[in-house]
């Protein structure tokens, strides 16, 4: 009975059979190509991950930068990674006022609330020891900079109410052991999203937003915040509008700096639209005083081809040039520190062209290792290169001024180059 089925109904089950092989073979490519494109998304996935782990592996590894491990806070600093010590197992990232990581300084602000732990920790040896000052949990620093090992500003919020903030601005000259009120703002209040920010010891700002943004005062102070003025620039004319200059132009916001001019940007605030809701931006070269005109971009030119012109007539027998080959074979004094002494008058004199050199009255000198920089060759605009692979031991210069701004020549105490060097503070 099968066989005559079978035999009636060949044809039949042949193109069934046929049909069946096609939907296989049909199906198995569908899968074949399906796991060909997870695979291809898979390894796009990977390689993203891979390269963002590679970046962050980097970031890791970048001169003055942090991470945290195991709830502890590590700085990578002159190619090593130094532990800052304290409580930052409520951190995962730090805001960018309330640390600092120079030559000069080290600090670091923590409130943990898990504990209600509020301190300060810094060093003044490139983070080999550290110092701790414990704060009233009710102190919120908001900004905290150093301008010198020993002279520091911050800001702090004590309470709110409302927008306002009560707080003070302080000052220590003592490298952070103690602290003096120099402000407590305008009428003794700040707002709550005032910001802070000095540009030297004695130059700073803040803002006084009022109206949820609608309008921001400025203040400055040229004594260190003992005083402040309120910001006046110079007004343009106004047209089809009834409305007052200071009506309009209402927002200050906080004076940014960039190659030694300080620019701001006075908008109109949330609810400005005239004209667009456009801004004024003004200049200072001296970051009190304001003008709206154009900077003359063909002297700056001239001056940074000037700049680069002495970058590139500076002796090879004075400063390190050629990095790559430079491998003393020991770190024995060879100079004496009076040889060093002349040698880094050279490095002053390149370095009061490139930002201030501090007054020599105020020099101090040490010995220690340091990493060689292009500080003393980089044309304009150039950024910073450390070479972590050439560590020597130096003569170490230091020049500093009233206003806590100054440079740092290193001196090779076994070649006589000078193999890098630093300016700080503004």
């Amino acid at each position: 009975m099968i066989k005559e089925f079978l035999r009636k109904n060949k044809e039949i089950i042949i193109s069934i059979s046929i049909i069946i092989i096609i939907v296989i073979v049909l199906f198995c490519n569908y899968r074949k190509q399906l796991n060909k494109e997870r695979t291809i998304i898979y390894n796009e996935e990977s390689e993203k991950i891979e390269n963002i782990e590679s970046e962050q592996l980097d970031n890791i590894a970048k001169e003055g930068s942090y991470i945290f491990k195991n709830e502890k806070l590590f700085i990578t600093f002159k190619g090593e990674e130094i532990e800052v010590p304290g409580d930052f197992s409520n951190l995962n990232e730090l805001e960018e006022e309330t640390y600092q990581i120079s030559d000069f300084k080290m600090v670091f602000y923590n409130h943990n609330y898990k504990n209600d732990n509020s301190f300060i920790v810094f060093s003044d040896d490139n983070g080999q020891n550290w110092d701790t000052v414990q704060l009233n949990p009710n102190e919120e620093i908001q900004y905290i900079e150093f301008f010198s090992k020993d002279i520091g500003v911050m800001y702090e919020i004590l309470d709110v109410a409302m927008t306002d903030a009560f707080g003070n601005i302080k000052v220590t000259n003592d490298g952070g052991k103690n602290w003096n009120v120099v402000s407590k703002g305008i009428n003794d209040i700040f707002k709550l999203d005032s910001k802070v920010k000095f540009y030297t010891k004695d130059l700073g700002y803040f803002t006084m937003p009022y109206n949820g943004g609608d309008s921001c005062e400025l203040y400055y102070t040229l004594d260190q915040g003992k005083t402040f003025q309120k910001v006046e620039v110079p007004h343009l004319m106004l047209e089809d509008t009834d409305l007052l200059w200071e009506d309009i132009y209402d927002y200050y916001n906080m004076p940014t700096i960039k190659d030694n001019v300080y620019y701001l940007e006075v908008s109109q605030g949330a609810d400005g639209d005239y004209n667009g809701g456009n801004s004024i931006n003004y200049y200072s070269y001296t970051g009190f005083d304001w003008n709206n005109k154009e900077i003359d971009k063909k002297s700056l030119e001239q001056l940074h081809t000037q700049f680069n012109e002495r970058v590139a007539n500076r002796s090879d027998k004075i400063f390190l040039k050629e990095f790559e080959n430079y491998k003393p074979e020991s770190n024995e004094i060879k100079i004496s520190q009076k040889e060093a002494e002349k040698i880094a008058e050279i490095g002053f004199e390149e370095a009061d062209t490139i930002g201030e050199s501090g007054d020599k009255e105020s020099q101090i000198m040490r010995i220690e290792e340091r990493n060689a920089n292009n500080f003393f060759i980089m044309d304009f605009g150039c950024k910073e290169r450390i070479y972590n692979d050439i560590v020597r031991k130096c003569y170490v210069f230091i020049r500093e001024n009233s206003l806590g701004n100054g440079a740092m020549v290193f001196v090779d105490v076994t070649t006589g180059l000078i193999i890098g060097g630093e300016c700080f503070g503004d």
